[in-house]
């Protein structure tokens, strides 16, 4: 295929794959239940706001996010690239609370507002803005971003947030502070994204204390598989000094701005955007697959639930059409219909009472089903509110039907109403009592064998009665765990769409 189409390719198999994420809906209460929901949620922004704009509009600037820890200087960096106060430096203090966006006046009527409307959902409305006219921003624009540990009142974190939208990072380290567990667990997280890392050591000793703490950090860089090799002289080095203005001199970052402008060369502009796409497309399919694990997690532990429930509604319709069958409700068949219905209504209420109290009991045993009982309340422990009313519907139901079933029944195909309402009453009392003896004026009608196959047709239409009203009452704790047709097909949409997208990548990578 052409790159054009390995390029359509991936496109319509990402906007697939966020179809199936948005219908992903983790319900049990596993401890890691938030954790999923916001790992899915971030994935369709990933592709929604980062992915498909950049592979529909890949001449955009590409995004350059200054990160790191607090004090370590971003601010001062971004004013000193920009020759101008861009963003308020703070030394302790994270200063940077509202990303600062700096960009070209060129790109504000092509892209802009899409743009800032994405980072404004990360970090909270009205970031600062500030458009001109230097070169190094015609092919990037830059963000500073609050430190790691910022939440916005959102409450979204906002630095792991504007990562999603970055191209490049330039990461910003201390001399004091490079070795910080939280900046390498962000490190990390960019890594895993494929995202073209620049180091910055700000804040260095002057003369030859700096260099090693240099070497150690290219050490440290190296070992992660960060750095080709443990080299200081890859890394962008920015002595302590002075601040003026919020800004260093402009000496202090000349190595880096010439590096950022190489960017504008197009090839080292295509292979740059290549693999940060590419990186972006891995790492959601891995995440994918994760979340696909995910599901299955929940595809088990939900049919497990509702094995229990199976179970034990299954044993108390088996108890009744037992008691049927035995002839343990004879003493209803010469009942008129209306006390029939009240009476055997009563019995399937209560067996299905008792079935909710099995079920709920095996899943009081289970840490996810005793959780779901707690959400609930107490009301799986009982029948469904509506049960005896659906029994009595139901039975009302097989009763009314028993005349219809004469009328098919009969070898002549036709009953008068009388006729009709005195078969009914016996068939009735025949399957309330299975001993009684066929009355003669049933027996001259249908023959014997014939009345034996209305009885056993009568019976198994009350049986499907039941199996209504006990599927209809263990429904309630299907609905509490899911369906599993759909978690099933939702397992295995995000497997092949995750399996889609990670083959269009290395098609358009090769």
């Amino acid at each position: 295929m052409t790159e054009r189409e390995v390029l359509t390719t991936l496109r319509t198999g990402l906007d697939s794959l966020a179809d199936s994420l948005d219908r992903a809906c983790f319900r049990l209460p596993f401890p890691s239940q938030a954790r999923r929901e916001r790992d899915r949620a971030e994935l369709v922004r990933s592709i929604r706001e980062y992915l498909l704009p950049r592979l529909r509009d890949p001449d955009a600037p590409i995004v350059v996010g200054i990160f790191g820890p607090t004090g370590s200087g971003k601010s001062v960096l971004l004013n000193t690239l920009a020759q101008k106060r861009l963003s308020a430096p703070g030394a302790v203090r994270p200063t940077t609370e509202t990303p600062v966006i700096w960009a070209h006046r060129a790109h504000a009527g092509r892209y802009w507002q899409d743009f800032v409307r994405r980072v404004e959902e990360r970090a909270g409305p009205q970031p600062d803005m500030t458009v001109g006219d230097d070169e190094l921003t015609r092919t990037l624009t830059f963000i500073d971003t609050p430190p790691f540990d910022f939440v916005a009142p959102n409450g979204r974190v906002v630095a792991q947030d504007l990562l999603s939208l970055t191209d490049l990072v330039v990461f910003v380290a201390s001399g004091l502070r490079y070795a910080d567990g939280d900046a390498w667990d962000f490190i990390r997280h960019a890594q895993r994204r494929g995202l073209p890392i620049l180091f910055v050591m700000n804040r260095l000793p002057p003369g030859e204390e700096r260099h090693p703490l240099l070497s150690d950090y290219a050490d440290r860089l190296a070992q992660a598989g960060l750095l080709m090799e443990p080299d200081p002289s890859l890394l962008f080095a920015v002595d302590e000094q002075d601040v003026s203005g919020g800004m260093l001199t402009q000496g202090a970052v000349t190595a880096l701005r010439t590096e950022l402008s190489d960017l504008a060369d197009p090839s080292v502009r295509h292979d740059l955007l290549g693999q940060s796409t590419e990186g972006a497309v891995f790492e959601l399919a891995d995440r994918t697959e994760q979340l696909a694990g995910f599901v299955d997690e929940e595809l088990d532990k939900a049919r497990e639930l509702r094995a229990a429930v199976d179970g034990a509604y299954d044993e108390q319709r088996s108890h009744v059409l037992d008691d049927v069958v035995s002839g343990r409700f004879r003493r209803f068949a010469d009942l008129d219909p209306a006390a029939v219905v009240s009476d055997l209504a009563g019995v399937v209420t209560r067996h299905a009472g008792h079935a909710a109290q099995h079920a709920a009991a095996v899943w009081d045993l289970d840490s996810i089903g005793n959780r779901l009982l707690e959400q609930g309340g107490q009301g799986l422990w009982r029948h469904g509110s509506d049960t005896p009313h659906l029994a009595e519907a139901e039975i009302g139901s097989w009763i009314a039907g028993l005349e219809d079933l004469a009328v098919v029944a009969t070898r002549r195909g036709r009953l008068n109403r009388w006729a009709r309402r005195k078969v009914a009453a016996e068939m009735r009392a025949l399957v309330l009592d299975p001993d009684r003896a066929a009355g003669k004026r049933l027996e001259k009608r249908y023959r014997e064998d014939g009345v034996t196959a209305l009885t056993s047709r009568a019976r198994g239409a009350l049986a499907v009665a039941l199996d209504r009203v006990f599927a209809i009452d263990a429904a309630r704790f299907y609905g509490v765990v899911g369906d599993v047709d759909i978690l099933q097909g939702l397992s295995e949409a995000l497997s092949s769409r995750a399996t889609e997208v990670a083959m269009a990548a290395e098609a358009l990578e090769s």
